[in-house]
């Protein structure tokens, strides 16, 4: 026994130094020996004594069985009769499983490599199988072996990026990885387009996802995997980035970004679909960096100049109460806040900025009728009333804080009978002070530090109206010129019956930029019209100023109503004249002594009565009967409700002492001044603007003087004038009505004669003779508006005549 067990011992010792002497070594052994086998025994014993040195990792043995073409016999708890198992590379030779009478080399030796002996040998017990509790354990094991190689597999089988640009001026450039410049920096370059993707073998499953906000386009749809996001060939500039991964990806990855936005550097770090750049502010993305990392991980480290990964829209949001309609829906910044061509007032105001990412806000505060200036107020809170039906005239609103720095707020008051007014900045005063005008609407923006002003397209430089004042002087028979006096006081002289030789007037204030100017002209005893003169010039003449014209012009005619009223030699004050009506007196021989001049807000109340501000005397040469309108040296005057565009008069063009014939041609020549005007209904305008059928009959009308507020059938229409006209329904057919009630005198269609009114149905024309009538149709003969036509176009229906 002690003899088998010490050969079977040496053939596992042996065994034991194949498995870890190399394969050259082996072979060196057995050409040394001759090429015979020796005893195994022996080949132990020459071995060197570290045979406990450490064993060559898996890849070395693996090369070896390789090279010797040698397979050890895997590990089988089901061992063949006398098979003996190799150890594994890794494993001690301890636990080496022996069949039942086999022993351990190492029993065979002794500490100073003697043998044992055969009683020692007798006295060992051989090793136990492994019980299932080993067997157990040896499987847990074996499974965290192999979760361990997997994940270091899957650590392998990390993602690599591929991030393209687009860049101005360069085009598509080069692909980068992680963490790389994608783009330019430092060279005022914008990215234009991006693609992104993720590549490589084994990688989780999932996409990359990118979005881009584009100049003058906004947030684009999502793509993905390559695709691109922005635009190319089309100079837009991409503005910010959202990146963001999905399946897989998405469970074990964090994505990470930061952009370079120009005036602003480098950004803060952004993740998983958070907005990276900035909208709103017209920067442009010059740079972007992008990395991939495993969740639970560290964040890369980026350099930034900001700690905000975006920046927004920083914007405002206003608020009106209006009379009549109360709070409005609150708006964003530039658009109009109130009403317009409604003429209601704004009573109360609210703002307050959106996406603000610094530190300030808005602070505002109102001048509101009755009240004067309130105090400041800010973010959200009420400015002006409620409830109270108090009118705010005049508006004032600032940034503060860090993004007074970053913006300028400019704003607008759109002002009760001027409209829009010029820009105001920064604190300034929009709308009106003094002038008991009410804002009926607002615009305010906020501006980019050294961006462009909003446009001015309201024609004025004014940002708030002032009251304006009138300044006249008089020129008084046998002595010099006065001194200027203002706004109602008396230039001239009164109860010393000298006459009014010389007139200057002239604007002491437009308004702050309202624009315009006053004229005036004179009319001396058994003279003529003088030329009209503007912003005090000299208008004189030296037999005495009979009548007296004012107007306004421009912003200021749009801000105010000129009045004034002439002190007339033997019958004193005369009633108020406005806006370039006559005042004084008319063929009378009476001369102006004194004249008072004021200046009142659009639509505001006359400075006294405005019913006879003309003294005339009695015609003499021709005129109609007196039971049908007048015609007149004088120009018609609208009463005083009448106001607007629609107000417009043709001045007379008759002498005192005109002939029916006279009259006759004035009609028929300003008739013929509208040729090509276009029919407009229910209009009654200058030429080149619009008119109907009997709009164009009223302003030629006009041009002998003849007054229609009385006319017969006026009465339950208030007279017939081109106001009205427009705003009452019922006066939309004038000529029905002028035919109906017989406002002219009728006459027989077959003596009709030039200057005769021909009405058809629904129609009216002025006859100019040989079958011919001018009009103004909305019918193509053989175009529509001011058009000369035969007279027999439709069937006549009667004939009137205003000149009897």
């Amino acid at each position: 026994m002690s003899l088998l067990r010490k050969s079977f011992s040496s053939f596992v010792a042996l065994s034991l130094v194949f498995s870890l002497v190399p394969s050259h070594a082996l072979a060196e052994a057995i050409d040394e020996s001759g090429g015979d086998h020796q005893d195994q025994s022996v080949l132990v014993e020459t071995q060197p004594e570290e045979t406990t040195a450490p064993l060559e990792d898996s890849s070395s043995s693996e090369e070896q069985v390789g090279e010797n073409q040698q397979v050890q016999p895997e590990e089988n708890d089901a061992q063949e009769p006398g098979e003996i198992p190799f150890p594994a590379g890794d494993e001690d030779v301890e636990d080496v499983d022996l069949p039942e009478g086999g022993s351990d080399p190492a029993d065979d030796q002794t500490a100073d490599g003697d043998d044992v002996t055969s009683d020692q040998e007798e006295s060992e017990e051989p090793e136990k199988p492994e019980d299932d509790a080993d067997e157990e354990q040896d499987k847990e094991e074996e499974e965290e072996d192999k979760e361990k190689l997997e994940a270091e597999a899957e650590k392998k089988a990390v993602p690599t990026l591929s991030a393209v640009a687009h860049v101005q001026n360069i085009g598509w450039q080069k692909p980068k990885g992680f963490g790389e410049l994608v783009g330019t920096s430092g060279r005022s370059l914008r990215v234009e387009a991006l693609r992104l993707s993720l590549e490589g073998e084994g990688i989780p499953s999932g996409s990359i996802e990118y979005q881009a906000h584009v100049q003058n386009v906004g947030w684009q749809g999502w793509v993905r995997d390559g695709q691109t996001a922005g635009t190319s060939g089309r100079s837009l500039r991409i503005e910010a980035l959202k990146v963001r991964l999905t399946g897989d990806l998405a469970k074990e990855y964090d994505v990470y970004y930061q952009v370079h936005a120009q005036n602003v550097g480098w950004m803060g770090l952004a993740k998983n679909g958070e907005a990276s750049g900035t909208s709103g502010r017209s920067y442009r993305l010059e740079g972007v960096r992008v990395w991939l990392v495993r969740k639970g991980e560290a964040k890369p480290k980026a350099s930034s100049d900001t700690s905000k990964a975006f920046m927004g829209i920083i914007g405002l949001q206003g608020q009106a109460h209006v009379q009549n309609v109360g709070w409005m829906s609150p708006v964003g910044g530039g658009s109009v806040m109130g009403t317009t061509g409604r003429s209601l007032r704004v009573e109360g105001v609210r703002l307050s900025i959106v996406g603000l990412d610094v530190s300030g806000g808005i602070s505002y505060r109102s001048h509101v009728q009755n009240v004067g200036w309130q105090g400041w107020v800010r973010d959200g809170a009420l400015s002006g009333t409620q409830g109270r039906s108090l009118r705010v005239e005049a508006f004032e609103a600032k940034l503060t804080g860090d993004i007074a720095d970053e913006y300028d707020l400019y704003y607008r008051a759109h002002v009760q009978n001027v409209g829009w007014l010029a820009w105001a900045k920064n604190g300034e005063a929009a709308g009106s002070t003094g002038l008991a005008y009410r804002v009926e609407a607002l615009q305010i923006q906020m501006v980019p530090k050294g961006s462009a002003a909003p446009a001015n397209d309201s024609g004025y430089s004014a940002t708030c109206l002032s009251p304006s004042y009138v300044q006249y002087a008089a020129l008084v028979h046998g002595s010099s010129w006065q001194s200027y006096v203002k706004n109602g006081s008396t230039a001239g002289t009164t109860g010393k019956s000298l006459r009014l030789e010389g007139i200057r007037v002239r604007v002491a204030s437009d308004g702050y930029g309202l624009g315009g100017s006053i004229s005036y002209r004179i009319k001396p005893i058994s003279g003529s019209w003088s030329g009209w003169a503007s912003n005090g010039s000299d208008l004189t003449s030296a037999k005495g100023v009979e009548t007296v014209e004012i107007k306004l012009s421009g912003g200021l005619a749009s801000a105010y109503d000129v009045y004034y009223r002439a002190h007339v030699s033997g019958v004193g004050w005369r009633d108020w004249a406005k806006n370039g009506a006559s005042a004084g007196s008319l063929g009378t021989t009476r001369t102006i002594e004194a004249i008072q001049i004021r200046l009142v807000s659009k639509g505001g109340s006359a400075p006294g009565p405005t019913a006879y501000p003309l003294g005339t005397v009695v015609k003499t040469g021709w005129q109609n009967p007196s039971n049908y309108p007048q015609v007149s040296s004088v120009s018609v005057v609208l009463p005083s409700y009448a106001s607007g565009y629609h107000t417009y008069v043709t001045p007379s063009r008759i002498s005192i002492n005109a002939s029916r014939e006279q009259c006759v041609e004035a009609f028929i020549a300003r008739a013929y001044e509208y040729l090509g005007t276009p029919f407009r209904e229910p209009w009654s305008r200058a030429p080149g603007q619009g008119v109907d059928c009997s709009g164009l009959v009223l302003q030629c009308l006009y041009a002998t003087g003849m007054d229609l507020e009385h006319a017969r059938g006026t009465e339950q229409v208030g007279g017939y004038n081109p106001y009205n006209h427009y705003w009452v329904p019922a006066q939309t057919y004038n000529s029905m009505r002028w035919y109906e009630n017989g406002t002219f005198k009728p006459v027989s269609i077959g003596s009709m004669r030039r200057g005769d009114l021909v009405f058809y149905t629904g129609h009216v024309a002025i006859y100019l003779g040989g079958g011919k009538i001018i009009h103004s149709t909305s019918a193509n003969v053989p175009h529509s508006g001011v058009v000369i036509s035969d007279v027999n176009i439709w069937p006549v229906i009667g004939v009137q005549r205003p000149f009897v």
